[in-house]
């Protein structure tokens, strides 16, 4: 059964990043395990385009979607990011079932480390809220990966996790930073060197990245197993 969502909030967050917020008909409740995504179903003409996106939320009545907008038409054609971009208050959407299975443990392990790249923080977000109601004690580790400053985004929201999780840590990284910044340098993939082995590792983003994480991360001699991962793009 489609689930009926309504727009509430379209906000420009970065300059290439929209923070989406939906109401859900309570006609057809919604109800997903954080990490997890579903299938938007976005108008195209007549019809519909299915787009998959992860609720940057837990559970609750309102979904949190983060849209990275895509223009570039040499890369095929973008139903979402245009959709996203001129979407306003008011404007009904249908979306599906959640699925996925980048879920939290039952149990959860004694370190968990979050790698993640632009809109791949998303599913981490809703992570990271879930834990704050379970184990604000636990010890977390997230790198997030930004190309500049300008795409920074996330922060008031990481910021206020971190006042509830007393044992997160994080690591901001730019690949392409200004003269002027001050913090962390290079890919994600250069800031995987002292994660410990037992540690519970979820990845996040670009598909290039996956790839060499899961690369260097096995080659340090990291349990497959505990390396989980979802391609965002």
């Amino acid at each position: 059964m489609s689930i009926q969502a309504t727009i509430t909030k379209n906000t420009t967050i970065a300059h290439n990043i929209h923070k989406i917020e939906a109401s859900i008909d309570p006609s057809t409740p919604l109800k997903f395990e954080a990490g997890q995504f579903t299938m938007v179903n976005i108008p195209h003409g007549e019809s519909t385009v299915p787009r998959a996106f992860s609720f940057g939320n837990i559970n609750t009545s309102t979904v949190v979607w983060y849209v990275k907008i895509l223009e570039d038409e040499e890369t095929g054609p973008h139903y979402a990011s245009p959709y996203f971009k001129n979407c306003t208050p008011g404007n009904k959407l249908t979306i599906e079932q959640p699925s996925g299975r980048m879920t939290l443990p039952e149990q959860l392990p004694e370190k968990i480390v979050y790698v993640a790249t632009t809109t791949g923080i998303a599913p981490f977000l809703s992570h990271l809220e879930k834990i704050t109601q379970i184990n604000p004690e636990q010890h977390i580790e997230v790198i997030f990966g930004c190309r500049n400053r300008e795409d920074i985004f996330a922060q008031e929201e990481i910021e206020l996790l971190q006042k509830k999780l007393l044992n997160l840590t994080l690591t901001l990284s730019l690949s392409k930073p200004t003269d002027e910044w001050g913090g962390a340098k290079g890919r994600t993939t250069e800031h995987l060197d002292n994660i410990p082995n037992d540690a519970l590792v979820y990845l996040c983003g670009n598909k290039f990245m996956i790839i060499d994480a899961r690369k260097k991360l096995t080659a340090q001699g990291h349990d497959p197993q505990k390396i989980k991962f979802e391609i965002f793009y």
